[in-house]
């Protein structure tokens, strides 16, 4: 059997996608071993130029062409195709340190986990050189069942990002784990399902994956359809609260976690959207899609959990005068 299968989603990324290709070859691996998976999200620019170039040089690389449709459609289009024993999603302008596959792949074999979370690090576009070495930053290994690595070790405040991690393809098969196709953040909820489920997770403190900051990704950039599809990973989030036989601690957890995206929507809402009927838009939605959303961690999450489900638009302006208050007080002892 393969390995692994690197699935990447590609769109118009002419001048990244060499780059991150380039880095995958340089992991320590055989390349009997594993196979490059590029979905051509509807490119028009020369990036599949750059990936023909590539192809011509180890073949390996398979690619799927589709009509523009979205990371996570991209993505789920890669899974139905790869035969790895392990998946690992990389987006394409982003980079892998030399030599870090190699050793998360021995750790994957040797313990067979259903996930296996390496370390990453953010880079500013100009600030990225043109290769890295990964590197060991703690000898600590974390070894948990899925429940207790999300109870414990997952944060969401340093983002929820599926990839960097490899995944066991039958346990996604297995327990029927994709992500919804057509929606940004849907990585959100995938990656928790993932740890909901998983027997056994590996957190192993190896730097080798650089997430590379893109003023114009739509990680940063906060439109309409943004707002909508971010609402939508907090709905498919908030349903797996639902999963049975969830311990409480678990229960907890969740719903702190979710408290955090919605905190982000919000700030999101009152931050970005000038237009009234844009921010009521945008809560109408969220109610629409979690109509039994609450929070019990305390009188302060239980209060917000009467306000949004009774008098949402006013708790929305409540958020942004306070906002301009705070950000008043911070000018005034700035001066």
């Amino acid at each position: 059997m393969m390995e692994l299968s690197i699935i990447i989603p590609v769109c118009n990324v002419e001048q990244y996608i060499g780059s991150c290709l380039g880095s995958i070859y340089r992991q320590g691996l055989r390349e009997s071993d594993f196979e490059v998976i590029v979905i051509n999200d509807g490119s028009t620019d020369q990036t599949m130029t750059v990936v023909e170039e590539m192809m011509n040089c180890h073949h390996n690389i398979h690619v799927i062409n589709q009509s523009n449709a979205g990371p996570s459609v991209s993505r789920n289009a890669g899974m139905e195709k790869a035969t790895g024993e392990y998946v690992l999603f990389v987006d394409s302008d982003d980079l892998l340190m030399d030599n870090g596959l190699s050793v998360l792949m021995q750790k994957a074999i040797e313990t067979s986990a259903e996930m296996v979370v390496p370390d990453y690090i953010r880079k500013k576009d100009g600030e990225i050189a043109p290769q890295y070495e990964a590197r060991i930053t703690d000898p600590q290994i974390i070894d948990k069942s899925g429940l207790e690595y999300y109870v414990e070790d997952y944060n969401p405040q340093m983002g929820s990002f599926i990839w960097r991690i490899l995944y066991k393809r039958s346990f996604l098969n297995e327990n029927h784990i994709r992500l919804v196709p057509g929606v940004y953040y849907e990585d959100i909820p995938f990656l928790q399902e993932c740890f909901l489920k998983a027997q056994r997770v590996i957190g192993i403190h190896l730097l080798y994956y650089i997430y590379r900051i893109r003023q114009r990704s739509c990680t940063y950039s906060f439109t309409m359809k943004n707002a909508m599809d971010y609402n939508t990973a907090i709905a498919n989030s908030w349903r797996l609260t639902k999963l049975p036989n969830l311990p409480k601690r678990v229960s907890r957890q969740q719903e702190k976690n979710i408290h955090i995206f919605f905190n982000y929507a919000v700030d999101c809402i009152i931050g970005v959207f000038r237009d009234p009927s844009e921010r009521k838009m945008i809560v109408d939605d969220l109610r629409k899609k979690v109509p039994d959303m609450s929070f019990s961690g305390g009188l302060g999450a239980w209060a917000i959990s009467i306000s949004f489900k009774t008098v949402p638009h006013a708790y929305i302006n409540w958020r942004l005068f306070n906002t301009k208050v705070a950000n008043w007080f911070h000018a005034r002892l700035s001066l």
